[in-house]
């Protein structure tokens, strides 16, 4: 997730205020996304990301950028 703007998930434990996407671009303001099926989206893209993410101190898989260097 290199070389995208940031990325925060909103939610509040209320069931009538749905969830927000924030997506902060340099040199603006942050973009709200309130739109259910887009917040939803960026969850799902989020939590992909987080979930194939290596674990710090994990060494990367043979062939991958990195690999090989400590």
């Amino acid at each position: 997730m290199t070389g995208v703007p940031p990325l925060h998930l909103l939610r509040v434990p209320v069931p009538e205020i749905g969830d927000r996407a924030v997506l902060e671009t340099p040199g603006t303001r942050g973009d709200v996304i309130d739109d259910p099926a887009a917040a939803m989206d960026h969850r799902i893209r989020l939590a992909a990301a987080c979930a194939t993410a290596p674990h710090p101190g994990s060494t990367p898989p043979e062939g991958a950028p990195g690999a090989g260097e400590r």
